[in-house]
């Protein structure tokens, strides 16, 4: 089961897992908007609900994903690059039972 993350201005941002909809509930980063009707989460003491939409109670800022480089092969580090070189001059093509 997904619960859907709105934004405080209620715009959807992300789709978690119910786990993670329930920890955001328990640190009060987020409000329960809409609920699951048959969908209970028990624990010892007390059963909740399992959230189907919550919303963040606080601004959260769009974090930049960095990007992700590809490192060089190992045993390749302080090697100078391969020189491209021009190909050779084409040579004519001879013909069919001729030999040079």
């Amino acid at each position: 089961m997904e619960t859907l993350v709105l934004s405080t201005g209620y715009e959807p941002l992300a789709r978690v897992s119910w786990q993670r909809a329930i920890n955001l509930l328990f640190l009060g980063k987020v409000e329960v908007v809409e609920e699951y009707e048959d969908r209970l989460v028990r624990s010892v003491t007390f059963a909740v609900k399992m959230p189907s939409v919550i919303r963040f109670l606080r601004a959260v800022r769009n974090r930049k994903r960095a990007i992700k480089f590809s490192t060089a092969p190992s045993g390749s580090a302080g090697r100078t690059p391969p020189t491209i070189t021009s190909s050779p001059e084409p040579r004519e093509a001879t013909p069919p039972g001729k030999t040079s």
